[in-house]
C-alpha cells in the first residue's frame, strides 16, 4: 500500500466510525492528510505509513505545528502503521492528540468491521429489508419486515 492509498483507507476507515472525512494529503497538505468532521467538529488526521521506524517527536511536532490554530473543540489523530517513540509519546501527553499506533489502529478495523456484521446481519439477502426477530409455532426465526411481499425466513440457532 502506498502512503496515499493509506491515506483514502484511514478516511474510508473513520467514514465508518461515523465521520463525514476529506483527504487532503499530498506534496503540499500542509501537515493534514484527512479533516474528519462528526457532530460539527472538525479533527485532523496524520497518517504515517511507517515499516521500520517508529514515529518520532519530529513528526508529532510538525503536526502539531499544522493542526494547533485550526483546533478549538476538536483534535488532532497521529496515525501510524508502526509505533511511537518514547520521546514523541511524551510530547502528545498534554497536547489534544490521539497518538494511534499499529495496534490502536488493529483495534479501530476491528470495530467497524463488528459494526458492518451487525449491520449486515440485519439486513435481508433477499430485498434488503429489515430483519425481524419474530415468534413462530417451530420457535424463534428471523423474518423479513417487507412480509408478506417478501417471504425470507432464517432460523435463529440455539
Amino acid at each position: 500500500m502506498k502512503p496515499k492509498e493509506f491515506e483514502e483507507y484511514i478516511a474510508e476507515l473513520f467514514s465508518r466510525l461515523g465521520y463525514k472525512t476529506k483527504v487532503t494529503g499530498g506534496a503540499y497538505d500542509g501537515g493534514i492528510d484527512v479533516i474528519a468532521k462528526k457532530d460539527g467538529v472538525k479533527h485532523y488526521i496524520q497518517c504515517k505509513k511507517f515499516i521500520t521506524r517508529e514515529a518520532g517527536v519530529g513528526a508529532l511536532r510538525d503536526f502539531y505545528g499544522a493542526i494547533a490554530s485550526h483546533l478549538s473543540n476538536g483534535k488532532g489523530y497521529f496515525i501510524t502503521t508502526n509505533k511511537f517513540t518514547l520521546e514523541a509519546e511524551r510530547f502528545a501527553e498534554d497536547k489534544p492528540i490521539e497518538l494511534v499506533d499499529e495496534f490502536k489502529l488493529i483495534k479501530y478495523i476491528r470495530l467497524t468491521e463488528k459494526d458492518t456484521k451487525k449491520t449486515e446481519a440485519k439486513l435481508c439477502p433477499k430485498c434488503g429489508g429489515g430483519l425481524k426477530e419474530r415468534d413462530g409455532k417451530y420457535g424463534k426465526f428471523l423474518g423479513c419486515s417487507n412480509y408478506p411481499k417478501c417471504k425470507y425466513t432464517k432460523n435463529i440457532e440455539k
